[in-house]
């Protein structure tokens, strides 16, 4: 948790504010969970920009969606006009444990369509944790 809370601090000094669209773009899926964490404890909403996708189709999704950043390690990962945030993973500094704004939190996922652009759907908070209590068993 001290992680994600150092990577939740890194976001609010680079200007994430609650109800932002942030994409991610990390090939790490480390880092992944860790920054996807960070955003949804500042009430972001986290949208999946998939390395393996087509760059013309993660530019559109970033588009339509109105990204205000995206978190990736590369200037090609800053679709849309969103601004690049470079997460320091592994940073020293504690980040003060702030609790996440009320009303829940929501994930932005692009799913598979047949016209080639994918559908959106968003997966709120209760509906993470029923998932997520189902894969737990």
């Amino acid at each position: 948790m001290r992680q994600v809370r150092t990577v939740a601090a890194q976001f609010t000094r680079a200007g994430l504010a609650p109800g932002d669209a942030v994409g991610i773009a990390l090939a790490d899926d480390r880092a992944n969970i860790r920054t996807t964490l960070a955003r949804i404890r500042l009430g972001c909403r986290p949208v999946a920009l998939l390395p393996r996708d087509p760059a013309p189709l993660r530019e559109d999704l970033a588009r339509r969606l109105g990204l205000v950043a995206v978190v990736g390690m590369a200037a090609p990962d800053a679709l849309g006009g969103a601004a690049l945030i470079r997460p320091d993973i592994e940073a020293a500094v504690a980040a003060p444990d702030v609790p996440p704004p009320a009303g829940g939190a929501e994930l932005v996922v692009g799913i598979s369509d047949t016209t080639g652009r994918p559908k959106l759907v968003v997966a709120t908070e209760p509906m993470m944790v029923d998932k997520a209590e189902i894969l737990a068993g």
